[in-house]
């Protein structure tokens, strides 16, 4: 947040690599709030531009009878930078929040290739609700529940649930459905976390999946380690 503190500025960049495949994320983000007697609305607006990149040139890429025989693959790069735009509101009071969000409303050309479009990006929606209430001394409980809809595809459904202590520990499992019409769960994760002080914020984990993928992985492991620059209001 800046000054006046109902304005709000974000920046956001992320590099996912599997294999020969790159994609960067460069997002810009801003927010405006209304504030009310107990009840704040929210409006965000953000821009973003992603690259990929195919790279047929790397050196751990092997062909058995040599790429020649292959005359769709090329020994080159392919790239692609796409801009989109987003939208979102959120609704929140002391203790409830709901909101709703369009990551990239513009149905974007991810072909490579400029002649013809065969693939383009749909959107996808995003709904949230959720609440927090003590249910013991020096204990919150916050359940929440995320829907998330793309055109042409399964719904699903995260119902997340959340333990914390004195604001400091948080233990909390989500539980992920839909998406795949033979399994009611896809995947359940567990999280710790640790809050050192106002700024400094640590937390671990596991995710175990329950779909055929679990024949082929092992689910995930993850560490975070978050600083925070301003004060929290």
């Amino acid at each position: 947040p800046i000054l006046p503190k109902n304005i709000g500025f974000g920046f956001q960049m992320q590099r996912s690599t599997i294999g020969i495949q790159e994609k960067l994320d460069a997002i810009i983000k801003y927010s405006y709030k209304i504030q009310f007697d107990k009840i704040a609305i929210g409006f965000g607006l953000q821009g973003s531009a992603r690259r990929f990149l195919n790279d047929f040139t790397d050196q751990r890429l092997l062909a058995i009878d040599g790429f020649e025989m292959d005359p769709s693959i090329e020994r080159i790069k392919y790239s692609k930078t796409i801009m989109n735009i987003g939208l979102g509101s959120v609704i929140r009071s002391d203790n409830f929040y709901i909101g709703i969000s369009i990551p990239r409303i513009l149905r974007s050309n991810l072909d490579y290739e400029t002649e013809g479009i065969l693939t383009r990006e749909v959107r996808h929606a995003y709904m949230m609700i959720g609440t927090e209430f003590d249910f013991a001394p020096d204990w919150k409980f916050k359940p929440q529940l995320l829907y998330k809809y793309a055109e042409h595809s399964p719904n699903d459904i995260d119902l997340w649930t959340e333990f914390v202590y004195r604001k400091q520990l948080f233990l909390a499992a989500n539980l992920r459905m839909g998406g795949n019409p033979d399994t009611l769960m896809e995947s359940a994760d567990l999280v710790v976390g640790f809050s050192l002080n106002d700024r400094w914020f640590t937390s671990l984990s596991i995710d175990f999946t329950f779909t055929e993928l679990r024949n082929y992985e092992n689910g995930s492991f993850e560490l975070m380690i978050k600083y925070t620059l301003a004060e929290k209001n």
